[in-house]
Order: structure tokens, then C-alpha cells, then sequence
């Protein structure tokens, strides 16, 4: 499992930031729409931007709300940091000290360059590692932005719980299934390499290891209009390259599954919040 998904992002890095690089913040997460939503412009930089500003809006939106509770001032572990976007962001915006943790060694040197260029490199950590066993300091707050789904998340509260100081943190953003629902769940593990769960699944090992649930919100509402944009922007490249027709049309089939997925309610967009016990 793990070969497969640092081989899918070592593959997809050029491809990711082409689609939502814009400036030294490269976000692979979905974005937050508040209704109603924009209409989806026609020009390919024009949908990358508007496709930035909203993943930077989720991050707004759910940091803001986990600000209220969680010491974002402190240190901080972003688990699955992916090209450091949300490490970048949390420095940026609370003077976090982060540890941005992949597991992708072609990534190290390109978080490592974002964070330099945004002006944040001395409070941004680049370590390379696996998120079940890795051995870092103690963290105020442990940041999982759509990288549960890749990870078992029995070990890794297990891990966590080592990590997390008392009285901390774990947020998460993530997708999962409702209830025992697996209809979706072959063509969305296989496309995106993840191992998707219910999200009883993820309570209990929280729970399991001594994290107590504290905030949920479904915020799948807001993020489905982004499903719209990454169809459009996949759209919009095919017609002006065909090198790339097939992989193309490929994202635009999983995409509009996901988006019947997230219309059926059979999969939900959340906001978790945990805090280990004193």
C-alpha cells in the first residue's frame, strides 16, 4: 500500500501543481464554496485560481472554527503535509511552529523550497517519515487535511497518543462513508489510492486510544460545487492538449462517480475535531 501511494504522488506532483499551484502555496485538498456558489469561468488560470481560493477558504473555515478551542500558536504536526500547503498556511497565518511530515522523498525538497519562498522556512519543519511510526517532539496539535484515508487509523491514534501532548489536538478533514455504505468505495479507493472507512471507524480508534470527540460538522454542502471546478479544469486542458486526452477523461469519470457519491449521501465531507485526554 504504501509503495503504491508514493508512486501515485511521485507520478502526480507535476500534474498537481500545473492544476493548483498558484504562488507557494499548492494545496491537493478540496475547496469551500459558501452558497451560493460562483459560476465556473471557462479559461484554465482562471479555474486554477478560483480553485486555490477556495481550498484556501476550507482552511479558513475550519481553522477558524478550531481556533476557538486548539493552540494553533503552538507546535504543530501536519500529518500527510503533501506539497506543504496547509504547513505554509498555519505558519503563515498563527505563527505556527510545524513539523510538515510526508512520505514522499521527491516532496522533502519541494515543501522544504515553498516554505523559503513564502517566508515562513524557519517555522516550517520538513521531515520525511511514516506517520504510524514516526518519533517527533510533542505537538500541541496533530493536522490531518485529507491524508486519514491513506493511513490505519487504529495505529495511527496509537501513534498519536504518543505525540499529542494532553489536552491536545487532532483535526481532521477528511471524506468517509456513512453508515455501511460501500458502493463507491472501490472506485474511489482505487482511484485515489486511499483505504476509505466509515467514519464509526474513525471515532472508534480516536476513542480507542483515548481521544474524545469534541466538534463534527458536515460540510459536504460547500465542497461539492469544487468537484464542478476540477471537472471543468480537466475539461479545459483536454481541449487545449491532447497529449494528456486519456488521463483526462479518466479524472473526469472519477470525478463525476465522487460527485454522485457525495449527491447520494453515501459519502460525507467533515470537519473532526479530537482532544486526548488530560
Amino acid at each position: 500500500m504504501r509503495d503504491r501511494i508514493v508512486e501515485y504522488y511521485q507520478r502526480k506532483t507535476d500534474f498537481i501543481i500545473e492544476k493548483y499551484g498558484v504562488g507557494n502555496r499548492v494545496h491537493f485538498h478540496m475547496g469551500y464554496f459558501a452558497p451560493p456558489a460562483p459560476a465556473v469561468p471557462v479559461t484554465l488560470s482562471e479555474i486554477s485560481l478560483g480553485m486555490a481560493r477556495a481550498q484556501d477558504h476550507l482552511l479558513r473555515v475550519a481553522f477558524g472554527r478550531w481556533s476557538e478551542y486548539s493552540n494553533l500558536n503552538g507546535n504543530i504536526l501536519d500529518v500527510g503535509c503533501g506539497l506543504g500547503g496547509t504547513s505554509i498556511w498555519l505558519a503563515e497565518q498563527f505563527g505556527s511552529a510545524v513539523t510538515a511530515l510526508t512520505n514522499i522523498p521527491t516532496h522533502f525538497p519541494i515543501v522544504a523550497e515553498f516554505a523559503e519562498s513564502a517566508g515562513v522556512g524557519g517555522r516550517v519543519r520538513v521531515q520525511f517519515g511514516d506517520a504510524h511510526t514516526f518519533v517527533g517532539g510533542k505537538y500541541d496539535v496533530a493536522v490531518a487535511i485529507e491524508s486519514s484515508c491513506y493511513l490505519d487509523l487504529d495505529r495511527w491514534f496509537g501513534r498519536l497518543c504518543e505525540l499529542v501532548r494532553p489536552g491536545g489536538h487532532v483535526l481532521v478533514e477528511d471524506v468517509t462513508f456513512v453508515g455501511s455504505s460501500r458502493r463507491w468505495k472501490n472506485s474511489i479507493d482505487e482511484y485515489w489510492k486511499i483505504d476509505s472507512a466509515p467514519v464509526q471507524d474513525l471515532l472508534g480508534a480516536a476513542v480507542g486510544h483515548g481521544f474524545q470527540l469534541v466538534d463534527r460538522v458536515d460540510i459536504t454542502e460547500n465542497v461539492l460545487p469544487f468537484v464542478d471546478w476540477t471537472i471543468a479544469w480537466s475539461r479545459a486542458r483536454s481541449q487545449a492538449s491532447n497529449s494528456d486526452a486519456r488521463r483526462l477523461g479518466i479524472s473526469i469519470r472519477e470525478h463525476r462517480r465522487f460527485k454522485d457519491a457525495l449527491l447520494g449521501n453515501g459519502v460525507q465531507a467533515q470537519l473532526l475535531a479530537f482532544q486526548r485526554e488530560q
